[in-house]
């Protein structure tokens, strides 16, 4: 099978055991919306909308988005921080 083959595979697939780090690559997207005035919770229902999230798994996507968002907005605030101190 070729390496083109898999990646077209890969974009449909759907992963059999959902965890945080399934969903952590979204999160970019789910800010992009938030800039254009969405909450977390609807731009993760638009998500759903799309089929880049399965209906069943929203509320696991919202919460794991959202603490992968809010991890994210600390890193760059200690980062801030330390830029501040030095």
């Amino acid at each position: 099978m070729k390496i083109a083959d898999l990646l077209t595979k890969a974009q449909g697939a759907t992963p059999q055991v959902e965890s945080r780090a399934n969903w952590a690559p979204l999160a970019p997207v789910v800010e992009a919306l938030k800039g254009n005035g969405f909450t977390v919770w609807k731009a993760v229902a638009w998500l759903v909308q799309e089929k880049a999230v399965p209906a069943k798994q929203q509320r696991n996507a919202y919460h794991s988005i959202l603490r992968c968002i809010k991890r994210r907005e600390a890193a760059a605030e200690k980062a801030k921080d330390r830029k501040v101190g030095a």
